[in-house]
């Protein structure tokens, strides 16, 4: 009788491996279907070679065998391999763990400006002066200008020449102009002793006399008081 080939004879280093910690683990349910699943393979080869030939020697039967079984366990390495080269390859690529930055400090905020109290303006004390007491000044007359002085002299003019020609109305229009504008004037003394003799002139005696006794009343030392009497009726 000869001894079935042993498994690990032949294997690779890998197989090897995959054999001998399989000894220690407990095969899960996955492969236990495949181990089956390899059993049964055999047992229909065995099946088969019985019934094909009776007489075939104990040799070929036991070959046959050896290597159905062969199969199955090659199977299960095959399956092995896979599972522990994706098992490598998902060690390999899974990349160390990055270790966790520590946290970056805040940043320090700059300490808020101190604001400063404002100054505070201190107001001086206002020293009141006492007002000085007003004195009142008489009113005086204002002095004429001299456009109003030539105006009067050329209004006194034009009525002393319209009398001298006769004309006493004339010469009564220009007293009454000057009287209007410059009832203070000062020609207004000349202006009213021209003014009796106008009216004396023009026939209106009794205005004439009238005028003169209330001028002479008014200026009894004038050097208009002579010229101006004359005009008076019975005195």
């Amino acid at each position: 009788m000869i001894d079935p080939p042993r498994l690990l004879d032949g294997a690779s280093d890998l197989e090897r491996a995959i054999l001998e910690s399989a000894l220690d683990d407990e095969p899960s349910v996955e492969r236990r279907k495949r181990v089956v699943a390899g059993v049964g393979v055999a047992a229909a080869a065995v099946a088969v070679t019985s019934l094909g030939s009776r007489f075939a020697s104990w040799k070929l039967v036991v070959g046959a065998v050896s290597i159905a079984a062969a199969c199955a366990v090659a199977g299960i390495a095959h399956s092995y391999r896979a599972d522990v080269e994706v098992a490598v390859a998902s060690r390999r690529i899974e990349a160390p763990a990055v270790e966790s930055a520590p946290p970056k400090r805040a940043l320090e905020q700059p300490p808020a400006p101190v604001e400063e109290p404002a100054p505070v303006l201190v107001q001086a004390p206002v020293q009141t002066v006492p007002a000085r007491p007003t004195v009142a000044h008489p009113a005086t007359a204002p002095e004429p200008s001299a456009p109003s002085i030539s105006r009067e002299i050329l209004l006194i003019d034009r009525a002393r020449t319209a009398k001298a020609k006769g004309h006493a109305t004339e010469a009564l229009a220009a007293l009454d102009e000057y009287e209007r504008d410059w009832p203070h004037g000062a020609l207004a003394v000349e202006a009213e002793v021209l003014r009796i003799e106008a009216l004396a002139a023009a026939g209106d005696e009794k205005t004439a006399d009238e005028k003169a006794r209330a001028f002479v009343d008014a200026h009894p030392r004038s050097p208009y008081e002579t010229r101006v009497r004359a005009y008076v009726k019975n005195p």
